[in-house]
């Protein structure tokens, strides 16, 4: 990867326009909160892959690097928002200049323009774990099992493991769903089987002697066993295919003819009446006639008289004629449901065979349907046209009751309703309906069975997955582990026992860690905060080491180590140094005395002091100096507690270093 010697950046984050030299050397930060430390990581980030992780990922809602990155002052101005840097690559032993600007952050422009160097960049970009700020630290050692999972496969670039797993996962789950789901269907299709056999359980002996008792009555022979195409109905040309059948006993069938005679004879009376009514009425039948009687050349298009009657009558605000168009309306759709009761009795009643037993013919209603239709058709209110339809309406034949015996005698020859064909019909129609419940009952078995084995496979299929990358990764894992350990011991002298173990199992990944040869358990067990904190510093070297290898030759560090205490802060410097002897450092720390100690540790070479931030302005920076020269700096301007400050930590510091070094 590169080592950097310059940073300019204009109009990002907190900044207006600062430039930094790290020369290719460690370089540090120093500054109180909101000074302006995490604006030159982010810049440092954004220069080299085009993202700000700060921005990014869970839980930042509307946030992005394109709307939010850029100073405020400058937010309609997303070109003047940009960051370059000038680098040197070890491995090409080249200089290059790399710069991005707000207004297309994936988009970056380097010189010199080679293959090589573009392979450097997309490197960078795969890459961005080179940052690391303290929320990462806490999360790699306190997240949950799953969460880390996702922060250690990233650093590893294994996140594509835990994307395949998540999709077999969803298989595996998408199946059970189903199979689930069939299952229930196979309750129902059960129980509704067993309602239509009126059995309580499913046993082969019950189900046969239903079928057989009724194949009987078909003069069908028994069957003995039952397969998924078993048909309970072997029929031959005498018999019926099957279908879903209406069936009712002769009684009720007589009944609901007996109704609809009587019905057709009470729409009769009715018309009958209102003839007679109209007819009596003189006044009402001549405003009837005035209306609708229709003349010759409407007669010739009853459609036409119709529609001029109707328009006529709806565009009359009369009382008078809206009463009359209620008669006119009343008559014609009575008369034209009693056409449909004429012809449907028609069809029940007339037969050649019997109609001399009722004494009717097809002559006797012929005569009914056709003065209706004369009617219907000429609409004629006329005196003689009412009376000789109410004439005909009163046909003898018709208001002479028929016994009842008589009438039950015809209909059941008619209808062909004997006993011996109702108990026929009824068995093809049960049997009709236990092989449809039979069918769909095999059907469903064979689909849950088939959800089943898909589950089945869906269940190895994850099986398999979990224990092939469980073992690919614990290879990986342990190194990462052996190398995390040797850190956290060189912090930790009186550790000497310490050992780490990830293990991954089910898109997890578990950290165990020793306490004091007790035993190994999470790092948030036992451990205090401090030492968790430099559990997480070391977990992101080793990870970062294994991932990049050579090719780790730069790392920006935010405000991560501020919380070693001071016993084991030389011991962090010597760490970063003499195990990482060709990484570049970039640190930020908020503590001036830890600012300086790493620098007389010889880990940082040079740094600036951030006093303060303002908006407009951006960070107050100066380039660091000698630590007497700080104090001599703050005397003069009657500082006396920071003076005091810088003088109590230095000594700490000094007389710490003297101890650590006889």
């Amino acid at each position: 990867m590169i080592h950097i010697n310059r940073i300019q950046i204009e109009a990002f984050r907190g900044i207006k326009k600062l430039q930094l030299e790290p020369h290719g050397q460690n370089f540090g930060i120093c500054g109180p909160n909101g000074s302006g430390k995490s604006a030159i990581v982010d810049a440092i980030e954004f220069c080299l892959t085009g993202q700000v992780t700060r921005l990014s990922g869970r839980g930042r809602g509307e946030i992005s690097v394109e709307q939010h990155a850029g100073h405020i002052d400058f937010k309609s101005a997303p070109e003047r928002s940009k960051v370059k840097i000038w680098a040197n690559v070890p491995s090409l032993q080249h200089d290059i200049t790399l710069s991005r600007s707000l207004a297309n952050p994936s988009v970056y422009v380097v010189t010199p323009d080679l293959p090589e160097v573009h392979q450097i960049i997309r490197q960078i970009e795969n890459h961005p774990e080179f940052v690391l700020a303290r929320r990462e630290v806490e999360k790699s050692i306190s997240s949950v099992p799953s969460e880390r999972a996702n922060i250690v496969q990233t650093l590893l670039r294994l996140q594509k493991i835990g994307a395949i797993r998540a999709s077999f996962n969803r298989y595996y789950n998408s199946c059970q769903s189903e199979h689930s789901e069939a299952k229930k269907l196979l309750t129902n299709a059960r129980n509704e089987f067993k309602d239509i056999l009126h059995i309580s359980e499913l046993k082969k002996d019950k189900i046969l002697a239903v079928i057989n008792q009724l194949r009987e009555k078909l003069t069908l022979p028994s069957i003995n066993r039952i397969t998924s195409k078993t048909s309970f109905l072997a029929f031959d040309s005498q018999l019926p295919r099957a279908t879903k059948l209406k069936i009712l006993d002769p009684e009720t069938r007589l009944k609901n003819l007996h109704e609809r005679f009587e019905d057709f004879n009470r729409i009769r009376l009715t018309l009958v009446m209102m003839m007679e009514e109209l007819l009596n009425n003189k006044k009402r039948l001549a405003g009837m006639q005035k209306r609708f009687i229709p003349s010759a050349q409407d007669q010739q298009s009853s459609s036409k008289f119709f529609k001029n009657s109707d328009k006529k009558i709806v565009d009359s605000s009369s009382e008078s004629d809206k009463e009359f168009k209620k008669i006119y309306d009343e008559i014609t759709s009575s008369l034209a449901n009693f056409r449909s009761y004429c012809r449907n009795l028609q069809k029940q009643l007339i037969d050649p065979s019997n109609a001399q037993t009722l004494n009717v013919s097809d002559t006797d209603v012929n005569p009914l349907v056709i003065a209706v239709d004369t009617f219907l058709q000429s609409v004629d209110f006329s005196s003689s046209g009412l009376s000789k339809l109410r004439d005909t309406l009163k046909l003898k034949w018709m208001t002479n009751s028929q016994t009842l015996a008589i009438f039950n005698q015809v209909a059941t020859t008619h209808l062909g309703l004997n006993e011996t064909n109702y108990e026929r019909d009824l068995a093809i129609s049960q049997l009709t309906l236990i092989q449809d419940r039979f069918d769909r009952y095999t059907k469903v078995m064979t689909f849950t069975s088939n959800k089943g084995d898909k589950l089945k496979k869906a269940e190895k299929l994850l099986e398999h997955f979990d224990n092939v990358s469980s073992a690919t990764l614990e290879s990986i894992y342990d190194e990462v582990a052996a190398d995390f350990a040797d850190y956290y011991k060189y912090l930790n002298g009186d550790e000497t026992s310490f050992e780490g173990k990830l293990s991954s199992s089910g898109g997890r990944v578990d950290l165990a860690v020793d306490f004091h040869g007790r035993g190994k358990f999470p790092a948030i067990a036992y451990h205090s905060e401090g030492h968790q904190d430099s559990m997480g510093l070391c977990l992101f070297l080793a990870l970062t080491k294994y991932t990049l290898k050579e090719s780790f030759t730069i790392a920006v560090i935010d405000d991560v180590v501020g919380s070693v205490d001071i016993s084991h802060r030389n011991k962090l410097c010597r760490l970063l140094r003499r195990k990482f002897p060709n990484t570049q450092f970039i640190l930020t720390t908020h503590d001036p005395a830890w600012f300086h100690y790493m620098k007389t540790e010889g880990l940082l070479e040079d740094g600036y002091i951030f006093k303060n931030w303002s908006v407009d302005e951006g960070p107050d920076n100066q380039r660091d100096r000698d630590i007497w020269d700080a104090i001599e700096a703050s005397l003069k301007e009657d500082d006396v507690q920071t003076a005091k400050t810088l003088i109590r930590s230095h000594l700490a510091h000094i007389f710490a270093f003297l101890s650590d070094n006889l």
